[in-house]
């Protein structure tokens, strides 16, 4: 198990103070490290050179993605199209809009075998992760 101390980058040549051992009484106790920062790279001949996307979350990337292909977002899909990364004439071109058809992931009816409990215990879960944030 390998936790970096801040500002530190793992690699084929980390040693001590770098690694240490760990107690394995504590191995249950971590389980990874997650962070809400990301990188985000775009490129193809629609894409802007040499800009910085602000504020992109990761709900964003999916529907960013589908617009990128030609293929309206789902109205029920988190997130949203980032348009920062696109150039001004494929705007004009393609102008983002939502379909009213279907659901996001939609492929028919699907048993997934979840109770709502299994389903609450899965998104508190993934918020406790960082995956999921609730907040504004």
């Amino acid at each position: 198990m390998l936790i970096l101390a801040e500002d530190y980058m793992g690699g084929a040549n980390a040693h001590p103070p770098l690694m240490t051992t760990m107690d394995p009484s504590i191995y249950s106790k971590v389980n990874g490290e997650h962070r809400r920062q990301g990188v985000l790279l775009a490129r193809g001949p629609m894409i802007r050179k040499d800009i910085w996307v602000q504020n992109a979350r990761l709900v964003d990337i999916a529907p960013t993605i589908l617009y990128a292909l030609g293929v309206p977002a789902p109205e029920q899909m988190d997130g949203v199209v980032l348009e920062d990364p696109f150039l001004p004439l494929y705007h004009q071109a393609h102008p983002v809009h939502k379909s009213d058809q279907g659901r996001a992931g939609d492929m028919g009816a699907v048993d997934s075998g979840l109770t709502p409990a299994d389903g609450e215990k899965i998104r508190r879960h993934l918020e406790r992760l960082g995956y999921l944030w609730l907040g504004d």
